[in-house]
């Protein structure tokens, strides 16, 4: 008697086995970690430029968005580099360098920090969105700069016609 349930607990139990081996193989699954492939997380925000003419890059080592060769800020028309710089910190945020082509002069405003440098197509200082757009606001015939911080503060980067740019606060 002793042997017969031991007998058939080894049956169940083989029969269990086999049928988790089956089902594995129906999925696909796999227990075996070089079947995985790692999986990168990015800042990147390639995908939302590829079908536009917006000159974009991420620089994944430096933390860097280049909209680079995009805009002409300072009136040479010449484009400019505008770059959003990564702090690095456990709260990746970015601040705004404008390398302006007619001076050769590079801005980099450190205290103007942005979680995400998206690009809108903006015309208006009322945008909701938190990101920046290059337009000429003030109708002086030069691109500026504007960037949505957060919610309650935006600043314009207005070239001034002196080899230098302005930050201008909007509220």
């Amino acid at each position: 008697m002793m042997k017969t349930r031991q007998l058939t607990f080894i049956l169940i139990l083989f029969i269990t086995l086999i049928s988790c081996v089956n089902e594995q193989k129906k999925n696909k699954t796999s227990t075996n970690l070089n079947d995985y492939q790692e999986i990168q997380p990015t800042n990147s925000l390639t995908s939302l430029y590829k079908e536009t003419e917006i000159n974009y890059t991420y620089i994944e080592n430096s933390q860097i968005h280049d909209y680079s060769n995009n805009w002409d800020i300072d009136g040479d028309k010449i484009p400019d580099k505008i770059q959003f710089w990564g702090n690095g910190g456990a709260h990746l945020a970015y601040c705004p360098l404008i390398h302006l082509s007619s001076s050769n002069k590079v801005f980099y405003f450190d205290y103007l920090v942005i979680d995400l440098p998206i690009y809108e197509i903006e015309d208006s200082l009322k945008t909701k969105a938190i990101g920046f757009s290059v337009f000429d606001f003030d109708k002086d015939g030069i691109k500026d700069i504007f960037i949505n911080l957060d919610f309650k503060e935006k600043v314009l980067l207005k070239y001034d016609g002196n080899k230098d740019i302005k930050v201008v606060n909007i509220n």
